[in-house]
């Protein structure tokens, strides 16, 4: 019992060090890696960064917060471009989206999101490479992207409609891209600041012991998530729900956010739908390869590189 007691002691301990320093909940084995390859990144990197443009106030915000939002004429053409082409494809009968995500009631794109819109290579290698590039100091690469389709399915939230954290590396910036106007009946995205979801990750461990123990059985994953999301839920409420940033925005506004910070999103109002993108996004040790998308196009590998340095 004293030993078991000990050890969790040590590895609250350590677990608190982590997210302090490494702004992950990954643990202290894992995530430090990640904070040493994004030093390696800027250590390499040479030349100039490219012109950030109006975007440097939301890189500001970004740094400070972990959360920001612009809109530019280019970000406006290109969400609208790809908006049309999904029409088309909708009213066409080829069909846009296919089975719904296990996370949620989402419809996810069935087509190859590289090859199928060019607008995405505008994106990815114009507005969304300069903020990126400022934020990291280095060139970005991209892990993983996805276009969702919000609807209203049930009574009540599920899997990424509730409160969660994305639990990976400290250096993933999480970028959301509205693909029809967002308002607050449209599912909009809903971040609690980073400084204010760590208090609750440094309670977690504990308050999730004492309610798994509470439970009085052996709870299945699923089972366990409800009972950690709802922790999360009663602390916003009763802490700082002022405080939370609901990202409503027209289209084509880009919804950049840490990874770990406390965020939900996806659940509309009846007759109400919700079009987005999703980037998972990284600092790059090597120049953007953007022959690596030409070749595998944006496909979703995993929920996070385990080698920040692979090519992806």
């Amino acid at each position: 019992m004293i030993a078991n007691a000990l050890r969790s002691t040590l590895g609250d301990a350590l677990w608190r060090h982590s997210l302090r320093r490494h702004r992950s909940n990954m643990g202290w084995r894992q995530a430090p890696q990640y904070e040493r390859y994004l030093a390696r990144c800027r250590a390499n990197f040479q030349g100039d960064l490219p012109d950030i443009g109006d975007l440097d106030q939301a890189v500001r915000e970004f740094q400070q917060q972990g959360v920001t939002s612009f809109r530019t004429p280019e970000t406006i053409a290109i969400a609208e471009g790809i908006r049309r082409k999904l029409e088309e494809r909708e009213q066409s009968g080829q069909g846009a989206w296919g089975a719904r995500t296990t996370e949620s009631d989402d419809d996810t794109y069935v087509g190859d999101l590289w090859q199928d819109f060019p607008e995405v290579h505008d994106l990815l290698k114009g507005p969304l490479c300069a903020f990126l590039s400022h934020y990291y100091r280095c060139p970005p690469k991209f892990y993983y992207g996805l276009c969702y389709r919000s609807l209203r399915r049930s009574d009540r939230p599920s899997g990424s409609q509730l409160w969660h954290s994305d639990s990976g590396p400290g250096i993933c910036t999480n970028v959301m891209v509205y693909l029809s106007d967002v308002g607050p009946d449209d599912g909009p995205l809903q971040v609690l600041p980073w400084d204010d979801s760590l208090p609750m990750f440094l309670r977690q461990r504990a308050i999730m012991r004492q309610r798994l123990r509470d439970a009085g059985e052996r709870l299945d994953k699923l089972a366990q998530r409800e009972i950690l999301c709802s922790y999360y839920e009663e602390a916003i409420e009763s802490g700082p729900k002022e405080r939370v940033r609901t990202m409503t925005g027209p289209i084509g506004t880009v919804v950049p956010f840490f990874n770990n910070s406390l965020h939900r999103g996806g659940f509309p109002q009846a007759g109400h739908t919700r079009r987005a993108l999703v980037l998972h996004c990284y600092p790059s040790h090597l120049p953007t390869d953007w022959s690596i998308y030409d070749k595998e196009g944006l496909k979703k590998r995993g929920s996070y590189p385990h080698d920040p340095s692979e090519p992806f």
